[in-house]
Parts: structure tokens; sequence; C-alpha cells
């Protein structure tokens, strides 16, 4: 698993990179739920809410999502919603900076890349 950081809005995304020894998708998933995760769907909107479900068909749902329209940059609130695995383009991991911190010590720890 190897972890990219946007440096502004201090975003984690999660990609897999393939080597033994490393957390299985399954303690990442477990570690992040109940995070903020921010989601590209194919019709181009994005979605940010509370992640509480990932189910084995890589279904998504979100509490207290919220859809952001731009250009304004306004949100419509949204309550809960699912998003299909197969209308996901993009989808990321929102974290405050010492949050950010600690995750990057964490996976350092488990020898993944940040």
């Amino acid at each position: 698993m190897r972890w990219l950081r946007d440096t502004p809005s201090h975003i984690m995304e999660a990609q897999p990179k393939g080597s033994a020894g490393q957390m299985s998708a399954k303690d990442v998933v477990h570690d992040i739920l109940g995070t903020r995760l921010k989601v590209l769907t194919a019709d181009g909107r994005v979605i940010s809410g509370l992640l509480t479900c990932l189910d084995k068909q890589g279904n998504i749902v979100l509490q207290h999502a919220a859809q952001h329209l731009e250009p304004s940059l306004e949100e419509r609130h949204l309550g809960t919603v699912i998003v299909p695995q197969n209308q996901r383009l993009k989808t990321q991991v929102l974290v405050m900076r010492n949050e950010a911190i600690r995750l990057n010590a964490q996976m350092r720890s488990c020898g993944i890349e940040s």
C-alpha cells in the first residue's frame, strides 16, 4: 500500500503496492472507518462524507455526505449515500495535519512508503 499526500490540503490517497508484510486491505479499511472521504464519481460529482461501510462488492456508504458544487464551492447536504464501486473514479481519505503525521509514522513502521 502506497500513500500519496497532496501537500496543501493534507489529503491521503491509498494505492496498492503489492509487497509482503504490509497492512492488509482489510486492516487499512478498518483503520479509516469513521474518517472523512472525498469521492469523485463517473458523472463528475464530488461527494464527501464519513466512511460507514465498504462491502465486498466495493460499494461505499457515506454518512453526513455533501455534494460539492463547483464553481461556487457550495455544499448540498445529502445525508447517507451509497456510492457504487463502478461509479467511483477516485477516492481520497481526508485527514487533518496531525492525523496525517500520525498515519505517516504508522505507515513507516509497517514499511509503507509515504
